[in-house]
């Protein structure tokens, strides 16, 4: 008998099953009893009263539906399971969970999302469009690490990077006259895993010509009043057990008020031995070698982030300039940026600006970006000229966002670690693969 025959002789799925039926299913088994056998395939669960196959077996079963059970009359093997059953329901991995009986909820949940989010887009008249992963330079943000591969060409080996970010792709897009666009698919980020971050994540964008980052911020509202009231049943909801209210509109906090109340400090003022000193306030240990940026990253992160955001998303608006190296500067106030982040729910959701335009100002700020990558032991690669020279020819007045769909998924299944909502999470990859 061939163990991996090629054709299946199914005729129904387990949810077409009714009393009377005859013909064929066929699917895994997960546990066997005296006298008969629990089948599953994609659609559902059957109880199979017949004898012969193992724990994990994928098979079909030739018989009839009566009383509430298939009474099997043969059954044939498509594949043996090769394997300790008993051991596998420990596997970590969700892939394996579902395997053996996990009813795979996320699979189904992430289409239908990423499916509501893409409706969400089209009906407001934006274009879906999918810039290739690999990149000939990515950004140059000096806080994020990319993947650096190598393709070859004429005998060469030419270095390229999987974005990070599918931004410069979209803004060439912006200059070339589309007016409203968005991305949904993976960005890759060389950063160790967390329970909030993950190297290879589902990332949306989105772009808006001839506008600016007040605009994000109505769509921010929107969206999520669409997805939440949708998959989470209403506005308000409880995520590990608090209390959050996604109603608009949502409260607004500048970074300098936050920085005040939560880490006791004027950022638009102080300098690096003022950030050291409130740095050690808070108790956390510093040293010389310690930046303005790294030290205003580690009050924010330490002091400012796990406070807000609950029970409503919050904006924290306007960002010191020196941080924003894409971001346009506020008319008047030139130390700073028209930047917001999202957060909710104890979560950083969303980074938007209204875009920098001027080529020669975006140069400067690169540069800048890139000493600070040399000051900080990173990865060293040139400044993209083909995004300067899109901006040299000309974008519009425009304003963009990329939010973590995986962080907002985190919140409509009530899930605490972002591995907890990836099928393949990055962090179970075996080391010695």
């Amino acid at each position: 008998m061939d163990r991996y025959p090629a054709r299946s002789l199914r005729t129904h799925r387990l949810s077409e099953v009714r009393e009377g039926v005859r013909g064929w299913v066929a699917g895994r088994v997960l546990k066997v009893e005296e006298g008969g056998f629990l089948l599953r395939d994609g659609s559902g669960k059957l109880w199979v009263e017949g004898k012969g196959p193992r724990p994990g077996d994928l098979v079909e079963v030739e018989g009839e539906h009566k009383g509430g059970v298939w009474q099997a009359s043969r059954w044939r093997l498509l594949a043996p399971f090769r394997g300790d059953w008993g051991k596998l329901r420990e596997d970590p991995r969700p892939w394996v969970r579902m395997l053996v009986g996990g009813e795979g909820e996320v699979v189904h949940l992430r289409a239908e999302v990423s499916e509501a989010i893409r409706r969400f887009f089209r009906e407001r008249g934006f274009v879906e469009v999918d810039p290739p992963a690999l990149v000939r330079l990515p950004g140059m943000e000096p806080h994020i690490e990319p993947f650096r591969t190598v393709r070859h060409a004429g005998g060469k080996e030419l270095p390229c990077f999987l974005h990070t970010s599918p931004e410069y792709a979209m803004k060439k897009l912006l200059a070339a006259g589309f007016e409203s666009v968005f991305f949904l698919g993976y960005a890759y980020r060389d950063e160790e895993p967390s329970k909030t971050h993950s190297p290879a994540f589902l990332m949306l964008e989105w772009y808006r010509a001839y506008s600016d980052y007040a605009q994000l911020i109505e769509d921010c509202e929107a969206l999520f009043c669409e997805l939440f009231g949708r998959f989470r049943g209403g506005l308000r909801f409880r995520y590990l057990g608090r209390e959050l209210d996604v109603s608009p509109p949502w409260p607004r906090l500048s970074v300098r008020d936050a920085m005040l109340e939560f880490a006791g400090v004027d950022v638009l003022r102080a300098e690096v031995e003022e950030l050291r000193k409130a740095s050690e306030a808070k108790g956390h240990r510093v040293d010389g070698s310690w930046g303005w940026d790294d030290l205003f990253f580690l009050l924010f992160l330490e002091e400012v982030e796990p406070k807000i955001g609950k029970p409503k998303p919050t904006f924290v608006m306007d960002y010191p300039a020196r941080l924003s190296s894409l971001a346009r500067m506020r008319e008047g106030e030139p130390n700073l940026v028209e930047r917001f982040e999202l957060y909710f729910g104890g979560l950083e959701l969303a980074n938007a600006f209204s875009e920098l335009t001027d080529p020669d100002e975006q140069r400067e700020r690169l540069l800048r970006e890139r000493a600070e990558r040399e000051r900080l032991g990173r990865m060293l690669y040139p400044v993209d000229e083909e995004f300067l020279e899109v901006l040299s020819y000309g974008m519009p007045p425009s304003a963009g966002i990329a939010l973590g769909v995986e962080r907002l998924l985190m919140l409509i299944m009530d899930k605490e670690d972002i591995a907890e909502v990836q099928p393949f999470p990055a962090f179970l990859w075996h080391e010695d693969v």
